[in-house]
């Protein structure tokens, strides 16, 4: 465990959670965001979906829409009448400002300070794998994304 913050800042973990963190392996903190903070991010993905439908559909790919359907129901359906739709949401390799906004909220920042020290940086690629019923394509592996040193 690194040392620990000597001010207390906003969304910090309690020293018990981080060390239920460190013997676990793993934390789960119920609640953590606000829902006004995730609706963003939500509201990205349903612009993107939007968007991937109407290129699907102007190319002739797909017959409908779906616009009636929720956003996550959405891109099942386009996954189901164009099979890789969801690869080529992954494709868009955007980052969505609300993402971004996300990333750099005070409150994570601080809690991820807390676990691995106050030097962090966010890795430049980001991804979006949606992950539909059914849909073996975009299975990633348990992977260590970056190993300190390298």
């Amino acid at each position: 465990m690194p040392p620990q913050p000597t001010e207390q800042k906003p969304g910090q973990l309690s020293i018990d959670q981080i060390r239920a963190y460190f013997e676990e392996g793993y934390l789960i903190v119920e609640d953590y965001f606000m829902p006004d903070e995730l609706e963003p991010c939500k509201d990205a993905i349903a612009e993107m979906v939007d968007e991937l439908a109407k290129k699907l559909y102007d190319a002739g790919k797909i017959k409908k829409l779906h616009q009636e359907a929720g956003v996550f129901k959405r891109l099942t359906l386009l996954e189901k009448d164009f099979p890789g739709s969801s690869i080529l949401l992954f494709k868009m390799q955007r980052f969505p400002k609300a993402f971004q906004d996300l990333w750099c909220n005070e409150r994570l920042l601080n809690v991820v300070e807390q676990l691995i020290g106050p030097d962090i940086a966010g890795h430049p690629v980001w991804n979006l794998r949606t992950k539909t019923p059914k849909n073996n394509d975009m299975i990633v592996p348990w992977h260590q994304g970056c190993q300190k040193g390298t």
